[in-house]
């Protein structure tokens, strides 16, 4: 960080040049750290020292200074060196580990063993953070005066939040004479959190003939470090069939991709990929919107594999399930979603037990849903219907436990490694006139309705009756404790057990239910939904 006094010029006068109130900047990308930020093209940047390890240094990917003889800063001594340093902190995001094993599984050789010694070595100097860093007593020669320590500044939609930190250190040094003089250095710092868990320190250190720098300086380092941005990483910028299909590895698997890229062949607004648990198509209804749709189809498959997480947390696999490779189809819009399904209006979302494809769309200008949260509650709820489909194998799920079941699911978020519960509004809103008229189905009637009665008339107060239903099941015992009864504790985990090993609805339902007083049952329930113990949005 220490900078060096490169031409020393007795009695020379602290000074800027007139061009610094006109300075300009332009925009560098760091595609490896995914940001980009403004820099003074008074600074260029320079190569890293290859090899060099050192506290100060570990943590720096990038290293911009003067260019140009006029690009430096004179002060009274002479012409001094000021740099900017983006430097990467691993943050909450875990690092690489470091090798222990040749190519293909073998013995390292000797310079394999070297290098990894080395990196394993500046892996140890390397801060986890930028406080880790700047607090670091081997990163300053003299004691620093903080100024500002970490000032939050949060942010906005469009803008990165980041913490704000200037300090001044001192330097002794000689001039032309071999007199010893000290330097003061005014230091000007920002660290921001990025979206993926790492941390970007930008550093830049300006000699000052005080304690404090020119503002005409103070302008130029402000504009630069608060300039950062985030370059959300393409994750098709290889869209090679060996990069989309790479999640294709069974035999299974690779059919499943072949059916799934034999129907958009022919078509060309239809692109795809492949995750771990699913097979992503999706289309765009005119070019300029296919990075668009890509986005919200990347995005739509990072959540399913949430929905995948907590399902299997649930209903662990087993070996009598089915696998397969589950396709997630994305719409482009509304009409192209009714037509691919021939859905009448209103249907906002399916799955198919037949083709095992679950198909949304992308409401852009939310003329059928709110939100994409909304949106995403669907999602999830016909992503249970294909995981169920998987799980219970040739069984006719009743439908207050799988449509029930897909309502639960459908208000549960992952966040980061917990889970958020938000109720339907809507089927709040529906099921409350229904109590009040007292329109709801006899428990003892909902639970063992086939398919065609539960979607018949008035199916939506079905699926909200289910629903009230299966969310005092899931989570009543948790709240009223030793009000909640045993037995209720029973009736999804028997249900879901004696239908997997009877392959049988009837008999899952009777064991479900065996022994459990139906009425007080019923009452349980309505009293769950009437105390308000289904929290609101």
């Amino acid at each position: 960080m220490r900078r060096h006094n490169l031409a020393l010029l007795s009695l020379a006068l602290f000074s800027l040049t007139a061009t610094v109130a006109a300075q300009e900047y332009e925009w560098q990308n760091l595609e490896n750290q995914h940001v980009r930020l403004q820099v003074s093209k008074k600074l260029a940047q320079v190569p890293m020292q290859i090899g060099a390890i050192s506290p100060k240094e570990a943590n720096v990917v990038a290293k911009f200074e003067p260019q140009n003889d006029g690009d430096y800063i004179w002060g009274r001594y002479g012409r001094f060196s000021w740099d900017l340093l983006v430097m990467e902190f691993a943050g909450s995001k875990a690092e690489p580990a470091t090798p222990n094993t040749g190519e293909n599984g073998k013995p390292m050789s000797k310079a394999e063993a070297e290098e990894a010694a080395r990196k394993d070595a500046v892996a140890r100097l390397r801060s986890r953070t930028f406080v880790d860093w700047v607090k670091d007593p081997r990163n300053s020669d003299t004691k620093r005066r903080y100024i500002v320590e970490g000032k939050e500044n949060k942010g906005s939609s469009k803008k990165l939040g980041y913490t704000w930190w200037e300090y001044t250190e001192s330097q002794a040094m000689h001039n032309g004479y071999g007199e010893q003089f000290e330097q003061v250095w005014y230091t000007s710092a920002a660290a921001y959190p990025l979206p993926d868990g790492r941390e970007i320190g930008l550093v830049v250190s300006i000699p000052v003939k005080g304690d404090k720098p020119d503002q005409k300086w103070v302008q130029i380092v402000k504009r630069m470090l608060t300039s950062l941005e985030y370059v959300e990483p393409d994750p098709d910028a290889d869209d090679t069939d060996a990069a989309r299909d790479k999640f294709a590895v069974t035999e299974k698997q690779k059919e499943s991709l072949k059916v799934l890229k034999d129907n958009i062949r022919n078509l060309d607004n239809w692109d795809y990929f492949t995750t771990p648990d699913f097979i992503i198509t999706y289309s765009w209804s005119k070019p300029e919107q296919k990075k668009e749709m890509r986005k919200f189809a990347r995005w739509t498959s990072e959540k399913l594999e949430d929905a995948r997480t907590m399902f299997r947390d649930r209903y662990p696999p087993h070996d009598a399930m089915t696998t397969n490779y589950s396709i997630i189809r994305v719409c482009s819009n509304y009409d192209e979603f009714r037509k691919y399904g021939d859905t009448p209006y209103g249907v906002v979302g399916w799955f198919s037990p037949g083709s095992k494809e679950l198909v949304i769309y992308y409401d852009k200008q939310h003329e059928m849903v709110n939100n994409e949260d909304q949106m995403l509650s669907i999602a999830y709820h016909e992503a249970w219907h294909q995981y169920s489909d998987q799980y219970w194998p040739g069984v006719d799920l009743h439908r207050w436990f799988d449509e029930g079941l897909a309502e639960y699911f459908g208000a549960l978020r992952v966040k980061g490694k917990s889970e958020e519960y938000t109720p339907h509004r809507g089927r709040l809103a529906e099921f409350q006139p229904l109590l009040n008229s007292k329109a709801y189905v006899p428990t003892s009637e909902i639970v063992i309705w086939d398919k065609p009665t539960f979607y018949g008339a008035n199916a939506s107060a079905h699926y909200a009756q289910a629903w009230v239903m299966m969310d005092f099941l899931m989570r009543g015992k948790e709240r009223l404790g030793s009000k909640f009864d045993d037995k209720w504790s029973q009736i999804v985990p028997t249900y879901g057990k004696v239908a997997l090993e009877t392959k049988s609805e009837k008999k899952a339902v009777e064991a479900a239910f065996a022994g459990v007083d139906m009425a007080a049952f019923e009452a349980a329930w309505i009293d769950w939904f009437k105390g308000g113990n289904i929290k609101r949005k």
